[in-house]
């Protein structure tokens, strides 16, 4: 077989597993006796490759989605035939998650990002983040996903369309996994495993909620420029900053009068002197009147 690194089941014959690992090509082995007997498809062109993930499709098992170095690959007659299936994906895959109730929509994880399809591979989006080691979709509520970094663990509550950091930042994330009533698990490269407790999360949340709603920055985590998004009822005044981790001031986005309505101001990534600044942790502060909202957000570079 070679030196494999995962194992996928059917989810329709439970005689058949497909596995994947290191060879001289990208490669994989299916088995259709319960691994009595194995077939090698090498899919790359001879050269150093890595089949780091494999995913089925649910409804036709006959579609197979491979994930490594030097590209990700996809089969619809059961592994006899294979294409390069990554247009809008830059750099190898590490994760495949596709959507229980939707397989047209997979998303990939990889050194660059996220990236999601909603054609079946067709085409990829970019969705942010970087160096993400680990994709999952809640599958109790496939809006929620669920990305493993070399900075912690993020969430999105919107299929991917923004993020929101769980914690971890110091945890270089490798593998995570979900028990939806109840737990999120997050394994570290340095064989740690940590344990999300949802009964406890929701309680601790709960009172951000108004929050949330009346501030929103995405994307989050973001490349070099990002919006804050928010609501006023009625004319106030307003005041929109950035600051560092250490409280000092990074830049000014608005200070003046607003009549009532919805506004989105976006942020470059620059200072008050017009300077790039440095990946990290930054802090949104809006003052609307003698009210004040503070949100926490990552800058990446």
């Amino acid at each position: 077989m070679g030196d494999g690194s995962v194992l996928t089941a059917d989810p329709v014959n439970d005689s058949v597993y497909w596995t994947g690992g290191k060879y001289g090509y990208m490669s994989v082995c299916k088995t259709t006796d319960n691994g009595m007997f194995w077939e090698r498809q090498n899919i790359s062109e001879p050269e150093e490759g890595w089949a780091y993930d494999l995913a089925i499709d649910f409804v036709d098992p006959d579609i197979v989605y491979a994930g490594g170095i030097p590209d990700l690959y996809k089969t619809v007659d059961g592994g006899r035939h294979w294409t390069v299936s990554s247009m809008g994906i830059d750099g190898y895959v590490h994760d495949i998650e596709i959507d229980p109730q939707d397989t047209d929509i997979i998303f990939a994880s990889t050194p660059s990002g996220i990236y999601k399809t909603t054609d079946a591979a067709i085409t990829w989006q970019y969705k942010g983040l970087s160096d993400v080691n680990a994709v999952l979709i809640n599958p109790l509520a496939t809006d929620t996903v669920y990305a493993g970094t070399n900075a912690g663990v993020f969430k999105s509550r919107d299929q991917g369309e923004t993020w929101h950091a769980m914690g971890l930042e110091d945890e270089y994330i490798t593998e995570i996994k979900i028990d939806p009533d109840d737990y999120l698990f997050a394994g570290t490269e340095q064989a740690g495993m940590f344990r999300w407790d949802f009964n406890v999360s929701i309680t601790e949340n709960s009172g951000d909620e108004g929050i949330q709603q009346l501030m929103h920055v995405a994307p989050n985590p973001a490349k070099d420029r990002t919006t804050i998004y928010y609501h006023l009822k009625n004319a106030s005044s307003v005041c929109l900053t950035i600051y560092d981790i250490q409280g000092r001031l990074v830049k000014i986005l608005a200070n003046n009068e607003q009549t009532p309505g919805a506004y989105a101001i976006s942020w470059n990534g620059k200072d008050e002197n017009n300077l790039p600044v440095s990946a990290g942790v930054y802090f949104y502060k809006l003052l609307i009147n003698k009210t004040q909202y503070i949100q926490k957000a990552v800058l990446l570079k």
